[in-house]
């Protein structure tokens, strides 16, 4: 219906940036629209829109930080890698949602070797978070409580740090 009309429009919306439209600060905000898009269709209750919206935001982000580019991966890739596998697992595609968010938390380990802000590390923690969650709605609990813990640790860590860092 509609929302698939929406989301070809919104994918041709990526083959008109061109020449020097096509910077990577536009393809950025190009990402964040679609993302607005696909969690406005899914609070809609739309989920063949939201999965439409999830495609091509996952479509953008991956062109938006290619390998090429960033062979290592890049923060924010990871981040809306997880955030689509967070839309795959309401909308119950749990296998789908597991391997985005195996994707994005093996990108958060190889970017957590370099120097970093904290935010990256709250961001592998939720990484973990939705893969444990995902695990959970699907009734395998011996995983979803190891990845809890995995989580709660990285957490009591950030906690324990900044605690550290008060005069």
């Amino acid at each position: 219906g509609q929302a698939r009309q929406s989301a070809i429009f919104a994918a041709g919306g990526l083959e008109d940036l061109e020449g020097e439209e096509r910077t990577q600060e536009n393809l950025f905000r190009y990402c964040m629209s679609l993302q607005v898009l696909a969690f406005a269709e899914h609070h809609q209750g739309n989920e063949e829109g939201a999965e439409l919206f999830a495609h091509f935001w996952l479509q953008a982000l991956e062109e938006t930080f290619s390998v090429e580019k960033y062979p290592d991966g890049h923060f924010e890739l990871a981040k809306g890698i997880a955030s689509v596998g967070s839309v795959k697992s309401r909308l119950q595609k749990y296998e789908e949602a597991e391997q985005l968010f195996q994707r994005a938390i093996t990108m958060y380990r190889k970017l957590r070797e370099e120097p970093h802000a904290p935010a990256r590390d709250i961001s592998y923690a939720e990484g973990l978070g939705g893969l444990a969650m995902c695990k959970l709605r699907q009734k395998k609990m011996d995983e979803a409580i190891s990845l809890f813990r995995q989580d709660i640790e990285i957490l009591e860590g950030l906690v324990a740090q900044k605690a550290s860092l008060k005069f």
